[in-house]
């Protein structure tokens, strides 16, 4: 795990719950430090709680009991964060939706606004030309 090889340490620990169950307690430790580590590319909050509940559980009069009670609280904590980040994130993104969907709307708002401003214009202009004509008309 000091060399960064996190596959390998897992293999090795792996390998050690298989072969010596004196060390049982250790290997299920060291095994949630690996799934936790956060350089470790295949890191896996879920993996690392369940090691860490089974030295809780399977070895309670143990010393590493306390720290693997302390790690399994703040996974837990990190968890539901990430939970509640997953869930702020979809919010933010429907409100990106929401506003590119409104942004589009005022777009073709201010198109439709101008050309019924344009409109207008050529309105009040034929509108200024009747009225030239009748005084012209007026005025003979």
């Amino acid at each position: 795990m000091a060399t960064g090889d996190y596959k390998q340490a897992l293999g090795k620990y792996q390998q050690l719950l298989k072969e010596d169950p004196q060390i049982t307690d250790v290997a299920l430790f060291q095994m949630g430090l690996i799934y936790a580590h956060p350089k470790n590319p295949d890191k896996d909050y879920k993996k690392s709680l369940q090691y860490f509940k089974r030295v809780i559980k399977e070895f309670p009069e143990n010393n590493l009991k306390l720290q693997a009670q302390t790690y399994a609280s703040l996974l837990n904590q990190i968890m539901e964060q990430n939970i509640k980040n997953g869930k702020q994130r979809a919010e933010i993104i429907s409100l990106i939706e929401k506003c590119t969907i409104l942004k589009k709307d005022n777009q073709e708002k201010d198109k439709r606004s101008n050309e019924l401003q344009h409109q207008i214009e050529k309105l009040k202009e034929i509108d200024l030309n009747i009225q030239r004509k009748k005084r012209a008309v007026n005025h003979k």
